[in-house]
């Protein structure tokens, strides 16, 4: 106890056995989360609420309206509710915000685009891996819109690719996959048409 000489702790209510049961389960609890956040800032601002909360009932309870058992188990709920919000908090920043990526614009063949989808690009994750790990989150932010629709057309190449990887071998391997990769490049050269014709011409089919 903080400041044992304090008027309000010289009540009984701090003597029972059952305060002394709650002080313990309150020491452990706070030890828990402080170890868990560092920031104990949020905790230590509820003091003040439970100390009002306190005087509240010791007058209640001097006046005889409820018993000490019924007090502790009111402040009980009055502090668990407060830990628990700071939880509920800490959880949501956990949440957000996730990784953003933009997908490359100078990607002028299919090799490559092939490369950044399944691989990646100098050292940055695929797009399948983001796609795993963070669903479509990462395809978030100031141009979403425009990202979201640059991925969608891309995707339609990498169908593509992988339909006819699977009539070469089901289910295809790396082997079929590159052979894939490279007869299509080869046709795109051949037309002269730049990988966003490619995907119209499919798009259209």
């Amino acid at each position: 106890m903080e400041f044992p000489g304090h008027p309000i702790f010289q009540d009984p209510v701090f003597e029972t056995s059952e305060y002394r049961a709650f002080e313990l389960r309150v020491r452990g609890t706070l030890a828990i989360a402080v170890e868990q956040d560092p920031d104990t800032i949020a905790i230590q601002r509820a003091i003040s609420a439970i100390n009002d909360h306190l005087h509240t009932m010791t007058g209640v309870i001097q006046n005889g309206q409820v018993t000490h058992a019924q007090a502790l188990c009111s402040l009980d709920d009055l502090l668990t509710t407060r830990i628990e919000q700071k939880i509920e908090s800490i959880a949501g920043a956990l949440k957000a915000p996730q990784l953003q990526y933009r997908m490359s614009r100078t990607i002028q063949t299919i090799p490559e685009l092939w490369q950044e989808w399944t691989v990646g690009l100098q050292g940055q994750p695929s797009i399948e891996r983001l796609d795993e790990l963070h669903g479509s989150s990462w395809r978030s932010g100031p141009a979403a819109a425009s990202e979201r629709q640059f991925y969608s057309r891309r995707k339609t190449l990498i169908a593509e690719i992988r339909r006819l990887a699977a009539a070469i071998k089901a289910p295809p391997d790396k082997e079929a996959y590159n052979s894939v990769v490279l007869r299509l490049e080869d046709e795109r050269k051949r037309a002269g048409a730049s990988l966003s014709k490619v995907i119209d011409a499919l798009k259209r089919a």
